[in-house]
């Protein structure tokens, strides 16, 4: 496939992957792919990732492996606007309105989203986005 993901991308989905991957198999599940483009591509749709699982599942065992991973996600950040995707969401967790997310805020999305972080992890994301964002008042 044309496009191809940067490393910061591949080393992303690897986390991911690792996290999600079935014991037994090794591989990640039609759920698991869920979770993983609802953080990755919030705009998706359920229809579309069973599509994208149904069509990536090339030996039909009902599990991707990394590499199907990958060419999976090859073709939907091809055909997603990072930007514009980003921006819609954003505006869903800032509850106020004011350009910024607070650290309970992002603590609800990481566990409406099904994420295993415990709170020094979530600390730690916001200090990591502070120290490159405008406000260092806990808020993104």
């Amino acid at each position: 496939m044309e496009n191809n993901l940067s490393d910061k991308q591949i080393a992303m989905l690897k986390e991911y992957f690792d996290t999600f991957k079935d014991s037994n198999s090794g591989n990640i599940t039609l759920e698991s792919l869920l979770t993983i483009m609802t953080c990755m591509v919030p705009m998706i749709t359920e229809g579309a990732v069973v599509k994208l699982f149904t069509n990536f599942d090339y030996d039909r065992k009902g599990t991707l492996n990394f590499n199907e991973l990958i060419e999976c996600m090859k073709q939907i950040l091809s055909q997603a606007d990072p930007i514009e995707d980003f921006s819609r969401e954003f505006k869903k967790f800032d509850k106020n309105k004011n350009g910024f997310i607070t650290t309970p805020d992002l603590r609800r999305v990481i566990i409406n989203l099904g994420l295993a972080f415990i709170d020094d992890d979530i600390e730690c994301m916001i200090a990591e986005a502070e120290a490159e964002a405008e406000a260092k008042d806990g808020r993104l």
